[in-house]
């Protein structure tokens, strides 16, 4: 009898294992209840879009195992006790409990902005379609104006500009992927309440995540500063193909090359523990 204990045991060892890994590797990604008169799933205007707009970078606990009344060892299972599941903050609390796990070794901008998980919210359901939500986003906003070169009638981006995000993309990569995408699923349940507060009911922040990734891992990276043209006051990319780019993506050209494939990067090893 002791020896059948011991197998059940291991049975549900690799079960309580296997449950953690389907867990953290099948979760179903600028936002508070919005005060009055502001909205958190607001597009960019049009003029957010352009190549020369004010610039901001584009920044689980296994369930418990149950087992079929079918199930041999269900009968010695029924009254298993479930892992104690970490305490998870109130949405309202949330921010100094979510500040202690995305702590860096620099400066990062995010430490003193409010309301940030429901920010970060709002940029998943935003994030997918493309859209960026400079208003949500101003802190991430880069020191410095956008430069350019001319010569001629030629106007082409300044690659001094890319600098100005460096400490942004430095601020994530200090971040572990894997730690951040197991910190994803923890915070599955408090991500569904401030996505069901801008009215997303029918969409899980997992799906959301990896449907943002994937239209950032589409922007194309560029060999060489791209050309622009000024028709008014915003510039816009001459490449009739980069000015169709939607706004998110225009923003991550805006990082720069290297910037932006190091955020692919980080990104792709972010997505890899989702799947």
């Amino acid at each position: 009898m002791q020896f059948r204990f011991v197998i059940i045991g291991l049975i549900l060892a690799v079960a309580v294992i296997a449950g953690i890994n389907y867990w953290s590797t099948h979760r179903s990604e600028s936002a508070a209840v919005a005060p009055a008169g502001e909205d958190r799933r607001q597009a960019p205007s049009a003029d957010d879009s352009g190549a020369g707009a004010t610039d901001a970078p584009t920044q689980a606990d296994a369930p418990g195992v149950s087992a079929s009344s079918s199930s041999p060892i269900a009968a010695d299972t029924q009254n298993v006790s479930p892992a104690v599941q970490p305490a998870l903050p109130s949405l309202d609390d949330a921010d100094a409990w979510l500040l202690a796990r995305i702590a860096t070794s620099m400066p990062a901008p995010w430490e003193d902005e409010p309301e940030l998980l429901r920010t970060f919210s709002a940029v998943l359901d935003n994030a997918p379609r493309g859209d960026y939500p400079r208003n949500l986003l101003a802190f991430l906003a880069p020191e410095g104006r956008f430069k350019v070169l001319r010569a001629g009638s030629q106007i082409r981006l300044d690659p001094v500009s890319y600098d100005r995000y460096n400490s942004v993309v430095a601020a994530l990569t200090d971040l572990s992927p894997d730690a951040m995408a197991a910190l994803f699923g923890q915070l599955e349940p408090l991500l569904l309440e401030a996505l069901a507060e801008l009215g997303v009911s029918d969409a899980q922040p997992g799906e959301l995540a990896a449907a943002a990734i994937a239209h950032v891992q589409a922007t194309p990276i560029l060999d060489e500063p791209p050309l622009l043209v000024q028709p008014k006051v915003i510039f816009k990319f001459a490449d009739a193909k980069l000015e169709k780019l939607s706004p998110l993506q225009k923003q991550l050209l805006r990082m720069g090359p290297a910037n932006l494939g190091v955020v692919k990067l980080w990104l792709g090893q972010f997505a890899a523990q989702l799947e």
